[in-house]
């Protein structure tokens, strides 16, 4: 991944930061809808939607998306990789 990206797991260290179950919890504290579960932080966040396979991209502290997309091909072309294509010329 990029360095200031973190990817979250099930399996992740809560004392770290980088488990699925603490940073979902975090943000649905602070008005994330409970259909999102959280899978990345960073340069904003992002989430998907179990109900419809959806993923979503949250910029700065918003409790709402900015961008929904349909698979995590998209998710990725569309924020990650397009952010970090000038740096790294991807």
């Amino acid at each position: 991944m990029f360095e200031s990206e973190t990817l979250l797991s099930p399996l992740g260290e809560p004392a770290m930061g980088d488990d699925i179950d603490s940073v979902t919890r975090v943000h649905r504290e602070k008005g994330l809808s409970q259909d999102w579960v959280v899978f990345h932080v960073g340069l904003g966040m992002s989430a998907f939607r179990a109900s419809d396979g959806r993923y979503a991209w949250f910029e700065g502290q918003s409790d709402a998306p900015s961008q929904l997309f349909d698979s995590l091909d998209d998710w990725y072309l569309g924020t990650l990789r397009a952010e970090y294509t000038g740096r790294y010329g991807l």
